[in-house]
Protein backbone atom coordinates (compact mmCIF):
# COMPACT_ATOMS: atom_id res chain seq x y z
CA UNK A 1 0.00 0.00 0.00
CA UNK A 2 1.01 3.36 -0.62
CA UNK A 3 2.03 5.86 2.25
CA UNK A 4 2.38 9.60 2.40
CA UNK A 5 4.96 11.62 4.31
CA UNK A 6 3.76 14.45 6.94
CA UNK A 7 5.06 17.03 4.98
CA UNK A 8 3.30 15.88 2.14
CA UNK A 9 -0.50 15.37 3.96
CA UNK A 10 0.56 18.65 5.29
CA UNK A 11 0.79 20.60 1.78
CA UNK A 12 -2.33 18.63 0.50
CA UNK A 13 -4.58 19.77 3.48
CA UNK A 14 -2.95 23.47 2.96
CA UNK A 15 -4.02 23.12 -0.89
CA UNK A 16 -7.25 21.57 0.20
CA UNK A 17 -8.15 24.38 2.73
CA UNK A 18 -7.05 27.03 -0.07
CA UNK A 19 -9.42 25.73 -2.82
CA UNK A 20 -12.31 25.16 -0.31
CA UNK A 21 -11.32 29.08 1.04
CA UNK A 22 -11.32 30.00 -2.93
CA UNK A 23 -14.64 28.28 -3.56
CA UNK A 24 -16.25 30.36 -0.90
CA UNK A 25 -16.69 27.21 1.20
CA UNK A 26 -16.19 27.77 5.31
CA UNK A 27 -17.92 26.30 8.36
CA UNK A 28 -21.50 27.07 9.44
CA UNK A 29 -22.79 27.84 12.87
CA UNK A 30 -26.03 27.07 13.54
CA UNK A 31 -28.57 26.24 16.73
CA UNK A 32 -30.42 23.05 17.42
CA UNK A 33 -33.23 22.34 19.96
CA UNK A 34 -33.22 18.94 21.63
CA UNK A 35 -36.14 17.56 23.04
CA UNK A 36 -35.92 19.36 26.27
CA UNK A 37 -35.58 22.41 24.33
CA UNK A 38 -31.74 22.87 25.26
CA UNK A 39 -29.72 24.50 22.44
CA UNK A 40 -26.72 23.04 20.90
CA UNK A 41 -24.21 25.08 18.23
CA UNK A 42 -23.62 22.64 15.56
CA UNK A 43 -20.36 23.28 13.12
CA UNK A 44 -20.32 22.32 9.60
CA UNK A 45 -19.32 23.13 6.15
CA UNK A 46 -21.22 25.22 4.12
CA UNK A 47 -20.77 28.28 2.04
CA UNK A 48 -22.55 31.74 3.04
CA UNK A 49 -26.27 32.98 2.98
CA UNK A 50 -27.89 36.33 3.10
CA UNK A 51 -28.03 37.90 6.65
CA UNK A 52 -25.37 35.78 7.80
CA UNK A 53 -22.32 37.09 9.61
CA UNK A 54 -18.97 36.33 8.11
CA UNK A 55 -16.16 36.09 10.29
CA UNK A 56 -12.74 35.27 9.62
CA UNK A 57 -10.56 33.39 11.96
CA UNK A 58 -7.11 32.69 11.64
CA UNK A 59 -7.52 31.93 8.23
CA UNK A 60 -11.02 29.77 8.69
CA UNK A 61 -14.10 31.35 7.17
CA UNK A 62 -16.84 31.12 9.72
CA UNK A 63 -21.00 31.61 8.73
CA UNK A 64 -22.96 32.52 11.51
CA UNK A 65 -27.06 33.49 11.38
CA UNK A 66 -27.93 36.59 13.50
CA UNK A 67 -29.57 34.27 16.21
CA UNK A 68 -26.33 32.22 16.75
CA UNK A 69 -24.43 35.52 16.52
CA UNK A 70 -26.03 36.76 19.96
CA UNK A 71 -25.30 33.00 21.52
CA UNK A 72 -21.96 32.52 20.46
CA UNK A 73 -20.69 36.67 21.00
CA UNK A 74 -17.62 36.91 23.69
CA UNK A 75 -17.03 32.72 23.31
CA UNK A 76 -14.22 31.05 21.72
CA UNK A 77 -14.38 27.94 19.54
CA UNK A 78 -11.87 24.95 20.50
CA UNK A 79 -11.26 21.85 19.95
CA UNK A 80 -10.49 17.90 22.61
CA UNK A 81 -8.68 15.66 21.04
CA UNK A 82 -9.99 13.21 23.31
CA UNK A 83 -11.02 9.54 21.37
CA UNK A 84 -13.71 11.25 19.43
CA UNK A 85 -12.47 14.60 19.36
CA UNK A 86 -15.45 16.93 19.42
CA UNK A 87 -15.32 20.86 18.47
CA UNK A 88 -17.03 23.07 21.20
CA UNK A 89 -17.89 26.76 21.89
CA UNK A 90 -16.44 27.80 24.92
Amino acid sequence: MMGMTSRAAAMLKEKLLESCYDAGIGFRIFMVKNDRREKTLIIKPDRAKEGDKVLELDGVRIFIDPECAALASERELDYTDEPQGTLFIK
